[in-house]
């Protein structure tokens, strides 16, 4: 595996991994200063070690296209996908990964998508590049020039002697199980599940203190802005809040309205400037 860019999801499919492997009651084992790639690459062979997944299938896995919100993707594959979101996070990039395995060789682009693949195809090479024209290749010698787009990716198969695109090589991947009935089999609906008692659930009705509500807000640092901007939103919409990545308050330390111990915790995230396309990226992945 060869990767270009960074993952910016590598801290958190480091600890997935690790709590997959405790509960499976296993230990991952990793040196030192181990890059995302290293990490990337590691894992990947751990999931083809068991003889469970091909390399394709493994890939697709662990760098899944945007597809909860893509009506045109076919029932088989959004059932395949669906089914690899319950037992694997995602890696998001911007990543662009190279592959094989002496059988087959590919290229695939995270689903983000902010790293060029180029691709250019002869009777006997298949070219995969970060810019065009990076090999001469003499104009009537090429069969197929294209670019590999956001979540997509392009393999050889040296058994069948030709090389499949997205669309084909998920639909493939599809038709190898039944993955519909997979994901019904897994499935849980909330209103089949037992009724708690409200004294056993999250409820108020938990509390067994001496404090009034509004003396619960006050100690759990919430204030009417709390109510005004997240809380009565999430209640009038039923949806997560969403707020700037950047957390511009001041630390506790340097403030005189202490905010609680989840206050004492900051925010990683990566600053860096995108293409002018991110919001539409955003809004389908």
């Amino acid at each position: 595996m060869a990767h270009n860019g960074e993952l910016n999801t590598d801290r958190k499919n480091r600890l997935f991994e690790g709590a997959q492997a405790r509960a499976a009651g296993r230990d991952i084992i990793r040196p030192p200063g181990q890059s995302d790639s290293c990490r990337f690459d590691q894992t990947l062979a751990a999931r083809i070690a068991p003889g469970d997944l091909d390399l394709v299938t493994a890939v697709v896995q662990m760098v899944p296209p945007a597809w909860e919100n893509d009506p045109t993707v076919p029932p088989p594959v959004r059932a395949m996908l669906e089914f690899f979101s319950l037992y694997e996070e995602k890696n998001d990039g911007p990543a662009a990964l190279i592959f094989g395995n002496g059988t087959v060789v590919g290229a695939r682009l995270d689903r983000l998508g902010l790293r060029p693949l180029r691709t250019v195809e002869t009777d006997e090479f298949l070219a995969v590049t970060s810019e065009a024209g990076q090999f001469d290749f003499e104009p009537e010698a090429v069969t197929r020039r294209g670019r590999i787009e956001a979540g997509g990716m392009l393999y050889f198969d040296h058994r069948t002697g030709r090389s499949y695109e997205t669309d084909e090589a998920l639909e493939i991947l599809a038709a190898q199980r039944d993955y519909a009935t997979l994901v019904d089999e897994a499935r849980r609906n909330l209103d089949s599940l037992p009724p708690v008692p409200a004294e056993k659930a999250g409820s108020p009705l938990r509390y067994n203190g001496d404090l009034e509500r509004h003396q619960r807000y006050v100690s759990y640092s919430l204030n009417q802005e709390s109510f005004r901007f997240m809380l009565d939103p999430m209640l009038a919409s039923g949806q997560e809040r969403i707020s700037a990545m950047g957390y511009g308050n001041a630390i506790n330390a340097l403030s005189d309205q202490e905010g609680g111990v989840a206050k004492y915790f900051s925010q990683r995230f990566a600053q860096v400037t995108n293409r002018r396309s991110t919001p539409f990226a955003k809004r389908t992945a």
